[in-house]
């Protein structure tokens, strides 16, 4: 019983929402086949949303400024490491929008990259000469700026500004200091007209622990947050949205209620490895709350851990059997999927055991044979009372099918991709 809590319990914690509802769930009262053409409708909005991004001014002076710094006869000009990195996650967007705060990759390349080394090597504007093909460039210590022609009467500009860093408490590499980065923007214009920027933002505990990260991308009328908040050492929190003109496109994060202090897990730690006491004591996590989203149609997930643990305690050995867990789980952790605007409920998590079968070693036969067993699983229950399966998406979702294909087919003339269709 206990391994299968710690495996709901990394279930819901990969992923929490501050915003989960508090007041009491309201089933909605659409029938399921209503609910089908609601989603049909959201998937549609969907594809309409991503196929703005299939066609991106962005893209061009991204290609142009790559190809100038690798034209051949041009000088051996580095990319800064953080600048690269945002380019790339840039790039990376238009194939699969990715809230995942990166730290790692804006702040070291290898394992003897100093960031504000870097950032001085680079500094400066540089401007493209075309009848040499090479970058001339202007001193400047408080930024690093390239200027180029795209059309001739486009002048585009890619910069990175607002570079603050501090050097780590923590220096446990000899002859590497350690840097955090604070802040940086990255800016993409053509002509004045700001196509993207990247502004990241750093705060760090005494220890060198990340005490809140955030990281925002603003391309053409989208809009991608990615923020890590640890300010508050008894709630740990990270959310991902990705929006286009204000519209929730793509959003997820989690949250872990309790005590997520270093020192405190570090103790919880040392506490597992003695075998006295109820294998899952522990008093760091209370609550746990994931969420996933899509347009207007939210899953979230609410584990409440320590009551979980609480009662299952309070179980006798003889009575800890499959069924009992599943019983703990119905009452200790929800899972529903709603309408975000409304927080109507679609469909609610039911855990439950599936008749299976398993391989035991049969002494009198000297082999294995199969026996009866039972799997904890759940299924989404909606109000009438029947489960979601495969077979609730074999049927509809036309339109939905239409607009994918239809954005499959722009990206692969506008960006020479081959993404496949789907039937």
């Amino acid at each position: 019983m206990a391994m299968a809590v710690a495996g709901m319990f990394l279930f819901s914690a990969c992923s929490s929402d501050d915003e989960a509802p508090k007041e009491e769930n309201k089933l909605s009262e659409l029938t399921p086949e209503e609910h089908k053409v609601k989603l049909e409708d959201e998937g549609v909005a969907f594809i309409q949303n991503m196929e703005a991004m299939a066609d991106l001014e962005v893209y061009d002076v991204m290609e142009q400024f790559f190809e100038l710094m690798d034209q051949q006869g041009g000088q051996d000009q580095p990319v800064y490491a953080p600048l690269k990195s945002t380019l790339d996650q840039i790039s990376a967007l238009r194939n699969n929008p990715n809230t995942t705060v990166n730290l790692k990759a804006l702040t070291e390349e290898g394992g003897d990259f100093s960031i504000s080394e870097g950032f001085l090597e680079e500094a400066g504007i540089y401007t493209w000469n075309a009848a040499t093909n090479t970058w001339t460039k202007q001193a400047a210590d408080d930024q690093i700026t390239y200027q180029f022609n795209l059309e001739e009467s486009k002048t585009a500009t890619i910069s990175v500004t607002n570079f603050t860093y501090k050097v780590a408490t923590n220096q446990d590499v000899e002859g590497f200091t350690m840097e955090l980065l604070k802040s940086l923007k990255v800016s993409i214009k053509l002509n004045e007209t700001e196509l993207c920027s990247f502004t990241f933002t750093g705060e760090y505990h005494d220890n060198d622990t990340p005490k809140f990260l955030q990281e925002i991308f603003k391309l053409e009328g989208f809009t991608l947050t990615a923020t890590f908040d640890l300010k508050d050492k008894k709630n740990l929190k990270t959310s991902g949205e990705f929006k286009y003109d204000e519209t929730v496109i793509l959003a997820n994060g989690f949250e872990i209620e309790g005590n997520v202090d270093y020192d405190a897990i570090k103790t919880e730690m040392d506490k597992s490895t003695n075998e006295d006491g109820f294998p899952m004591d522990q008093e760091i996590i209370k609550n746990t709350n994931a969420y996933f989203q899509i347009g207007n149609i939210k899953a979230d997930a609410l584990f409440n851990v320590s009551s979980m643990i609480a009662a299952m305690k309070d179980v006798p050995e003889e009575e800890q059997t499959e069924q009992k867990l599943a019983d703990l789980l119905n009452e200790h952790a929800k899972v529903y999927i709603r309408y975000a605007d409304t927080k109507e409920i679609i469909a609610y998590g039911e855990f439950y055991l599936e008749p299976g079968t398993d391989w035991e070693w049969d002494e009198e036969l000297q082999r294995y044979v199969e026996v009866p067993d039972e799997d904890l699983e759940m299924r989404m229950i909606l109000s009438d009372k029947s489960a979601i399966d495969g077979s609730f998406f074999d049927n509809g979702f036309g339109k939905m099918i239409e607009e994918i294909n239809e954005m499959i087919l722009t990206m692969n003339e506008n960006y020479d991709m081959e993404l496949e269709g789907i039937e």
